[in-house]
């Protein structure tokens, strides 16, 4: 039943991307009615939405009717709101784990995951300050206090993943002499780092691209974390949502895998997903 609302989803999409291409045709017929539709959106993908001339502008040009409203935070707890039955068409999540769970509870329309993008993690310090001794993730113990996201977090997974790769898990958890900063969001644990409330961080490298409080001390090594960080996006099956809502949420989907919105994502340093 969910791949035939994906197909009808698909063809209202495309109807609205020929309605935004300005054809003859489109532009003598009557003007598709006003729609917002709401998407969910990891707190580290939030600039290259909101930005001014970024993603939800270039999309408003071409459909200027549909209105995107943002959701940014956790994945995890996007994934929770989701859960608990807040109106979403369209999740993006900063981990796949996320969207499998999502799957799985039978909140996301059949065939409509894309994995699109991936990042990198990496450690971070105030920028210009020389005094820390950390000089890579083999020292970090050296630290005197860590902005670490929330294990309920993707990034804080990643971190934990680390520590676990590098069997220093107790070393930095139970570290008598570390103080760490839970954080509830990846921005948080970047902000708090770039204020210099702590000493270093562990955040993603496009996070760290885009802040110029901090600068990168060291990327994940492939021993260290064999696998990048997947962004899979996916269409949520928003029982308040109209059958306009859901083609046009379907159309940012498609939107979003355009080499115009790739070329965004890629300022922002995310990698291209192949595969």
């Amino acid at each position: 039943m969910k791949k035939k609302m994906l197909s009808v989803l698909l063809t209202g999409a495309m109807m609205l991307t020929l309605a935004g291409c300005g054809s003859t045709a489109a532009s003598s017929a009557a003007p598709e009615p006003e729609t917002t539709v709401t998407i969910f959106i990891a707190a580290s993908l939030e600039k290259a939405f909101t930005d001014e001339g970024k993603l939800l502008d270039m999309y408003k040009a071409l459909q200027p009717n549909v209105t995107v409203e943002v959701n940014a935070g956790s994945s995890g707890t996007l994934l929770q709101q989701i859960q608990e039955g807040a109106p979403c068409d369209l999740f993006f999540s900063a981990g796949k784990k996320q969207v499998t769970s999502a799957e799985e509870g039978g909140y996301v329309i059949d065939g409509s995951v894309v994995d699109l993008l991936e990042n990198k993690v990496v450690l971070v310090k105030r920028a210009g300050d020389d005094s820390s001794a950390v000089t890579g993730f083999g020292d970090m113990t050296n630290a005197s206090s860590m902005a670490l996201c929330a294990d309920s977090v993707p990034a804080g997974q990643y971190a934990r993943l680390i520590f676990e790769n590098m069997g220093i898990t107790d070393d930095i958890l139970n570290n008598p002499d570390m103080v760490i900063n839970e954080c509830d969001k990846v921005t948080a644990a970047l902000a708090a780092v770039a204020q210099g409330s702590n000493e270093i961080g562990i955040v993603y490298a496009s996070d760290a691209a885009n802040e110029p409080g901090v600068e990168v001390i060291a990327e994940a090594s492939k021993d260290e974390l064999p696998e990048n960080p997947l962004y899979p996006a996916a269409l949520i099956d928003n029982h308040q949502a109209d059958d306009s809502v859901k083609a046009a949420a379907a159309d940012l989907l498609a939107f979003l895998q355009t080499e115009e919105a790739l070329s965004v994502f890629a300022e922002y340093t995310f990698i291209l997903h192949e595969g």
